[in-house]
């Protein structure tokens, strides 16, 4: 049975054996004038390998799986705001020979004053300008404003079969520019237009570009309301489109924004420990402190920052009225937010590229 002691020679046996062989090729190495191999130890600071997620091949993956999801997406939203834009057209805005603006408000025009068909004259009248738009703006811009005009105009074609409401044209103007303002807040959303206009401001402000989009859409689709009004000789008819265009825009904004409104809470004031103990206590909410200096006085105040609920905001100032009836308070609407608290949901910002 071998002794411990024999088990540590063998092992330096073998450590000597292995520092021989080491020295040998080495002394080869440089009698031969060969290249050294030696193996060199990786710095600290030098970066990990990624894990088998991060890699290249995963991120295509990954941005391929986005993409179908984004493109799904897109066709299944053109396809519901295609049907809601053709329902308001037709059960709204045409029996009452009103103008919802853009090249669909002038195809309303010419149905009810010429007869002639809604459908192939709003597309015919898009096709130069989706031309355009596929040279001077953007390919998938273009395509994707092809893809809305022809659903819409199809639609225009097949859904006149509901039964029009006719007789009451402030009605009619409400919910077709409810439902056309709602579906255009819809493709913004997605990235995808109507076109007629939309294409006419970007062309505009590609020239111009101090020239604002929103601001060209809403004159050009005013104009069309006028233009309905002097065809049709009614004064009436011109009031009820710039209802509907109206109708419309807020609609679109409000699907923008979204239903639930924030506001962001900005408290200058010098009991900052009782604000935010409510804040936090009653309202549940959270708050950041800066510190700021009144450039007249002189003195520093503390400078609390909170984002709240629509609702949660008559509490807030009533509270900070009570607390401190010295504290300066200032009130910011926020469009989106995200984080604890709050919808954690992130929606990209709507851009026509």
């Amino acid at each position: 049975m071998p002794q411990c002691g024999d088990i540590m020679n063998t092992t330096n046996d073998n450590e000597a054996k292995e520092n021989l062989v080491a020295e040998t090729a080495l002394n080869d190495a440089v009698l031969q004038d060969k290249p050294l191999e030696i193996a060199e130890t990786p710095p600290e600071d030098a970066p990990k390998p990624l894990p088998w997620y991060a890699g290249e091949k995963s991120k295509r993956h990954f941005t391929d799986i986005i993409s179908r999801y984004e493109f799904l997406t897109q066709i299944l939203v053109l396809l519901v705001t295609s049907i809601m834009r053709a329902v308001s057209v037709n059960v709204f805005a045409n029996p009452n020979k009103l103008s919802l603006g853009g090249l669909t408000g002038i195809g309303t025009i010419l149905y009810n004053a010429l007869g002639w068909n809604i459908s192939l004259t709003t597309f015919v009248m898009n096709v130069p300008l989706l031309i355009l738009a596929f040279f001077f703006i953007n390919k998938r811009f273009a395509l994707l404003t092809l893809c809305s005009t022809l659903l819409t105009s199809v639609f225009l074609q097949v859904l006149d079969i509901f039964p029009t409401m006719e007789g009451d044209p402030f009605a009619s103007a409400i919910m077709a520019g409810v439902i056309t303002g709602v579906a255009v807040g819809l493709m913004l959303k997605v990235n995808c237009s109507t076109g007629g206009t939309d294409i006419i401001g970007l062309l505009i402000q590609n020239k111009f570009h101090n020239a604002k989009v929103v601001w060209i859409i809403f004159v050009l689709n005013i104009l069309t309301g006028v233009v309905a009004g002097i065809v049709f000789g009614s004064v009436s008819v011109m009031i009820y489109s710039f209802v509907a265009i109206v109708a419309s825009s807020y609609a679109t904004d409000l699907v923008q924004r979204g239903i639930v409104a924030t506001f962001e809470v900005k408290i200058i004031t010098n009991k900052q420990s009782e604000i935010s103990d409510y804040i936090i206590n009653i309202l549940h909410r959270g708050a950041s402190v800066l510190k700021s200096k009144g450039i007249y006085t002189g003195q520093e105040h503390d400078y609390l920052i909170c984002i709240i609920r629509k609702r949660q905001l008559p509490e807030l100032r009533r509270a900070v009225k009570i607390i401190d009836e010295n504290a300066f308070l200032y009130i910011t609407e926020v469009y989106d937010t995200v984080g604890r608290g709050f919808d954690n949901t992130v929606t990209p910002k709507s851009k026509i590229k």
